[in-house]
Order: structure tokens, then sequence, then C-alpha cells
């Protein structure tokens, strides 16, 4: 049970007989900010629309991420999430052969394989400081028709520019392009690694974002789709209307122009994860893999990742264990408030201290 989804602390505290409520989640990978109070106040004024139908096109909704992303309002695909876009788009292609990065979010592969699809694996590795494999992406397309990248990737934080993508799009012809851009927003320029400024001249080109992560909103339920092929558009959207409840369809509107908050995150997470980059470099025995993003991947050297994981456990904090999928020593943590952060890293570094050989 070391190894677990970012949301299932219920699950780890039952196992170890613990008290959820007394567990810091480093797996969550959330916006520690989370709800603005400006955010919060104004749902709060929104309370009637339960009372009421949504507007089937969510005009509103479109137009606020149409102003928000400086694309067009016909490209936009509201969604019940991002898994829902994921399962809906793997549906539609029913793809026989998808590229999908190893690791990654195991839902993209759980869903070509439901499908009867074969997952054609762009293998990350740490000899590449899990950076792009651009040859072996080359070849795999000879065989794919669909290819599905997280950009940035969990759990790596792999993450491409939108100058990276470009030949990767062209190599891709007319095989169908998902890039799930749900950590983008923590990143320093999101406009320098998005493919939305790509998103007209690829015809195949399906990006997905999230109000799950940067916005701390994941019990919303609510994502979106950008792409401008309009037939496709048209073929993905759900065959019954009012897939998105008015109150999230209103939050979705109320988020993307809270640009006080939206700053104000970016700083926080720039800020923090440069203290604790620095802090992570002076620690013996650990190599900490490049992140732009608010989660780092990291490698004990001389211990096991599911050893550090029972000894921050005891001490009520929670880090994602990816011993099975990437490798003994390694493991995953997403930036909190700073107090939790700096426990989180004395706990780390006593670790490695006491376990160290004399």
């Amino acid at each position: 049970m070391s190894n677990f989804h970012g949301s299932d602390i219920e699950k780890v505290a039952n196992a170890y007989q613990i008290n959820p409520e007394a567990l810091i989640n480093f797996g969550v990978n959330a916006n520690p900010l989370g709800l603005s109070a400006r955010s919060q106040k104004a749902l709060a004024q929104q309370i009637e629309l339960f009372g009421s139908y949504p507007d089937p096109d969510y005009a509103q909704l479109r137009h606020a991420i149409s102003q928000y992303l400086s694309v067009d309002f016909s490209h936009i695909l509201p969604a019940n999430g991002t898994s829902e876009l994921i399962h809906q788009i793997i549906q539609h292609f029913s793809p026989k052969k998808a590229v999908l990065y190893t690791p990654t979010y195991s839902e993209y592969a759980r869903e070509v394989k439901k499908q009867g699809g074969e997952v054609l694996k762009l293998e990350l590795t740490k000899e590449n400081q899990f950076q792009f494999p651009a040859d072996s992406f080359a070849q795999m397309l000879e065989d794919a028709d669909l290819v599905l990248l997280c950009n940035p990737n969990n759990p790596t934080a792999t993450l491409l520019s939108a100058e990276d993508l470009l030949p990767l799009l062209e190599k891709a012809g007319d095989i169908p392009f998902v890039i799930d851009e749900t950590y983008i927003e923590f990143t320093d320029l999101p406009q320098s690694y998005s493919g939305v400024s790509l998103i007209h001249r690829f015809s195949n080109l399906i990006i997905l974002r999230s109000f799950s992560k940067f916005f701390a909103a994941p019990g919303l339920r609510l994502g979106y789709a950008i792409l401008s092929n309009s037939s496709l558009l048209h073929e993905l959207q759900n065959s019954y209307p009012w897939n998105i409840h008015s109150l999230a369809a209103a939050a979705g509107e109320i988020f993307l122009t809270d640009r006080e908050y939206i700053s104000a995150s970016r700083a926080y997470i720039q800020e923090e994860r440069k203290r604790i980059l620095a802090f992570l470099a002076g620690l013996p025995d650990l190599t900490v893999y490049p992140s732009n993003i608010n989660f780092f991947l990291l490698e004990l050297h001389r211990h096991s990742a599911t050893e550090l994981f029972l000894f921050l456990l005891r001490q009520g904090m929670l880090l994602r264990n990816f011993h099975d999928e990437i490798g003994s020593g390694f493991f995953r943590f997403c930036i909190l408030d700073r107090q939790s952060n700096q426990r989180l890293l004395d706990g780390i570094a006593d670790f490695i201290k006491n376990h160290s050989p004399e």
C-alpha cells in the first residue's frame, strides 16, 4: 500500500491505522493556495444556480476560456473533467496502437487497453534525465494511430516547449495528437510551453486542460479541450446536454478571471521551488530530477523509497512512492505551504543522515 493515487489518503490511513486528518498529503499535486477568498465569496453568491438548468452551449464559460487563452471561442469543448475527455477521445478513435510516455498517468494506458488497443511505450529514462526521446518517438510513429503526451508529464516533470512540439506534430502527420496540459499553468511561462499557439496549424491536435490542480478544485470535475477540427469537436460532444452543472460552469468563469490569484500562485510556486531545490542540492545520496512545475521526482541512492515512505508516514507525512513503476529509490512530492514543505525537507534530511553508512 506504499503506492497510491494522490487522492487515496483514506485508503492509506486505513491500511496503516493512522488518522487521515493527521496526515499531510504531498501526493495530491494541487495548488497549495487553495480556493481564493474572492472565488469562495463569488461562488457563495451563486448558490441559486442549483435551481436552474445550465446553458447547454456553456457560452459564458467558453468565452472566459477564450479570453484566458486567447483562442477562438469555437475551438473550445467544456467537459466534466479531463478524465471524461480522455475516455471520450480514446473511445472515439479506438486506437490499435497508441504512443504514451512511460512512466506517466496510468489512466491513459488503462483507457487504451479497455478499447482493445496496444500501448507503444515511449520510455523516459533516468540516464537521459527523463527528457524526451525524439529518435524513439519518430520510429514509433510508423505503427501508431494515436499519440497522447502529458506535458508537463506526471510523475517525471518532463516538459516540452511549443517550439519542441512543432516538429513532433509535423512528423505525426494526420495521427491524432493529444496533449494533456493539466500542469502547464504551474510553469513560469505557460504560453511558451503550451501547444495552444499551434492549434490553428494542426487539425489533428487536441489539448486538454483541467481546473483540478492549478485552481485547486478537483471536486468540481471541470475541464475542457481545445481543438481546431470543428467536425471532431462536435463528434466528441456528449449526446446529452448539461453534462456540467451550473455552479461548476460559473466557478470556471470565476477562476479564470481571478488574475490576482493566478499571479500569486505562480509567484509562490516559483519562489518555493527555488528554495526547495537549493535545500535538496545540499543533501547527499539523493538525485533531484529537473522540474519547472509544482512537484519533484527524486531518487535515493542507498535506500528504497518504501523505507522513506514509511519513515515519513510515522511522522504524519505522505508522499508518492514509485518503487515499482520506476525504480527502488524513486519518490515524488509536491509543493505545499512553506511550513509543511520545510517539515518534509527536514524529514528527508533526517532519514538520509540516520540511514547513511558510517
